[in-house]
């Protein structure tokens, strides 16, 4: 059986995380303060909150592209690098896959 987090691990990891969503390695670096390996605490994340840590992230990113889409003033380049995407391209290809639209198909249906 995969131990889960404590409500306190959680909350701190959770925090970190979404402070620092762009950073890849806040979630090795989580893992260590724990004393457990990328693979123990992976596996505690899935088990206690439903996903693992990258699926978190990635859907933090997502949540934060649009906040971003949504305000209308950066290009999607600078929202790319800005949610932690290697460039526009990955960005567009990921929040496709993620939301069945791009980000300018999203964007323009969210105006009309």
């Amino acid at each position: 059986m995969t131990r889960r987090l404590s409500p306190e691990q959680l909350a701190h990891a959770l925090q970190k995380m979404a402070s620092r969503l762009a950073d890849g390695s806040v979630v090795e670096e989580v893992a260590r303060e724990y004393a457990m390996s990328m693979a123990e605490f992976s596996k505690a994340f899935a088990q206690t909150v439903g996903a693992s840590p990258l699926q978190w992230i990635l859907e933090r990113r997502i949540e934060q592209a649009k906040d971003l889409l949504r305000e209308g003033s950066l290009t999607f380049a600078d929202i790319a690098i800005a949610c932690g995407f290697v460039d526009e391209l990955h960005f567009q290809r990921v929040f496709l896959r993620a939301t069945g639209l791009s980000p300018a198909d999203w964007q323009r249906i969210r105006f009309q």
